[in-house]
Order: C-alpha cells, then structure tokens, then sequence
C-alpha cells in the first residue's frame, strides 16, 4: 500500500512523517537571529543555554541540528535524552565518562575520570557541549548536582564547556531557583507555537523537501489546519500526512477542508474554541522561493519583527 501512495504524489518517502538529515530544519525567518545568537553561545566556556515549550514543537529537532552543526574538530558534542525521574547526584557523571573514556565509572573514582576526560579535550584544544533532552526529568536542586560539578571542573582545568538544556517551563523554573544555576544562564528561549502564516511556510517547506511539484493544500484547508494543530509542529505533521493518505485513497489531488475536519476527529484533535486571525495581514503570504534548506540562507528578520522580540514571549532571557 505505502508504494501506491508514494506513487500517487510522485514522491520517494512520506512527506511529513519521516526523519529529517542533519542540517534539515525548518525555522521561522523572524528567528533565525535567536540561532545565531545560541550557536555563538554553544561555542563559548561556561555558558548555559535552554530551549523550554510545550510538548511537540520541535525542540529536539531543533536540539539535533545543533548537535549536527558544531565542528566536531572544535567540539565533542554529547547529547543525553533523559528516560526517567532524577532526585539525587550521579545519573550524569558515569554516562558522560562512558562517552568520554569508554567506560562508566563509579564512586570514588568517578570525580578522577571526569578530570580525565576534561584534561584529555583541553590538550586537544577541543570544547565539550553538553545537550540533555527531556530535561524536565532533573527534579530538584540534588539533581543538579552533576551540572554543577562540571562547571566547576571545568574552571579548574582551564578548558571550554557548555551545556544546552531542552524542556518545558519546568527545567526553566527549577534552573531560576537554584542560585548557582541561575547565574550561568546566558541564553533561554520559549519557542512558540507557529503561527497561519508560519504554518503555511511550514507546508510549504515540507513538500519543497519532499519534492512535490504542486501544494495540494488550499487556503481554506491550510486555515482548518491551523485551527485544528493549534501551530503545534507535531500536530501539523501527523494531521497533513493522514490527509494526504485519505487523499490519495479517495483518488484527489486536492485535500478539501472537510476532509481536515474528518480525520482531526478521528486523531482526537478539537477545533479551537475562539477564531485566530489566520489572515495575518501584516505578514505577507510565504512564497516558495523563500524557503531555504540551509538555516543561514534564509531572509533576515525586518525592523519590525526585531522589535517585537522584546515581549516576554520571545525574549532572550525574560520571564514568560
């Protein structure tokens, strides 16, 4: 069945429900500039990061491409997805040894080995970033133990070491209570949900990657979309994939509104209850010719998106 409807759209692989290479990302033109200003960050010693939002807006996506974009002749780039509940010291240190030296160490010996592992990347002139997903899982201050060891470590051997933190608002609220976690914060950002007309250059960047020749998503149905995803990247790509298989096995080239409305009610997905402004009308309607593969290739953000950077939302270090 699945080469019937790869057939159908003249595609090799699903368009949304399929794992992006590295380097391949979709990011909103308006900011681009929060990147540069994290990938700056990551290549700097001491400094802490966090990505925070709700669950399935490409966090770890976006995590990834950082972790796919250092030079790994600078950098030796570790990234942790948390699996359970920490409370107490020592769930980071032996994983870190293991990818460091080649074997976990414990107990007494484990402060000796990290030392080791430091001293080893300063003499190779190399900085260490370190990427925990699912961060939320770090519950208190006891946990955070680990974290702080390695920045004092790392004063001390005189070497580079960075740390990006990805969660919810809960890693951010932990991080502000902790004083001595606090004061490293350099860099948090809240990424938000996408918008109509993000979401549109978000369809849109999506076919252009799967090599689609025609958009069979019309305003309206890019509209019902919006309202039915809420702008959640997770959402809007298990919905688009699902109606574009119903399209195909109903033998339409076009998916209609009611089509969305249908299978959003099989997912489980409700209707916004208050209409969005999905016209957007201060931004203008994407066009395919400014979508851009390549993060650094896309437009720069106007004046006016610039100085709406400065609400809580999206700002680089205020509270949401």
């Amino acid at each position: 069945m699945i080469d019937e409807y790869l057939k159908f759209w003249n595609i090799e692989q699903p368009v949304f429900n399929r794992a992006l290479g590295p380097g391949q990302v979709y990011l909103p033109p308006k900011y681009v500039r929060f990147w540069q200003h994290l990938l700056i960050l990551c290549q700097q010693p001491h400094t802490l990061q966090l990505i925070t939002g709700e669950h399935g807006r490409g966090k770890t996506v976006l995590a990834r491409w950082v972790y796919h974009y250092l030079n790994p002749m600078a950098h030796e780039s570790f990234i942790y997805s948390m699996a359970r509940p920490e409370q107490e010291a020592g769930w980071l240190l032996p994983r870190l040894n293991e990818y460091l030296i080649g074997h976990a160490s414990f107990k007494d010996s484990i402060w000796k080995a990290t030392a080791k592992g430091f001293e080893q990347l300063r003499e190779e002139k190399r900085h260490l970033i370190l990427i925990i997903d699912v961060a939320d899982y770090i519950i208190n201050e006891k946990a955070m133990e680990d974290l702080l060891f390695l920045y004092n470590l790392n004063k001390m051997a005189g070497g580079g070491f960075t740390a990006l933190l990805i969660g919810s608002s809960k890693i951010w609220e932990l991080c502000k209570s902790i004083a001595a976690i606090k004061q490293k914060i350099s860099f948090r950002w809240d990424v938000p949900a996408l918008g109509r007309v993000e979401l549109e250059a978000y369809i849109q960047w999506y076919l252009k990657e799967a090599k689609m020749t025609s958009n069979p998503f019309s305003d309206k149905s890019m509209d019902r979309l919006f309202q039915y995803s809420q702008g959640t990247a997770s959402n809007v790509n298990s919905l688009a994939e699902s109606c574009l298989i119903e399209s195909s096995l109903a033998d339409k080239r076009v998916v209609q509104p009611q089509m969305i409305e249908n299978v959003a009610k099989l997912m489980g997905m409700e209707l916004k209850k208050s209409e969005p402004n999905l016209s957007s009308p201060e931004v203008p309607r994407p066009q395919n010719q400014g979508l851009k593969t390549d993060l650094f290739d896309q437009p720069q953000a106007t004046e006016e998106e610039q100085e709406n950077r400065s609400s809580p939302t999206y700002s680089l270090f205020e509270e949401s």
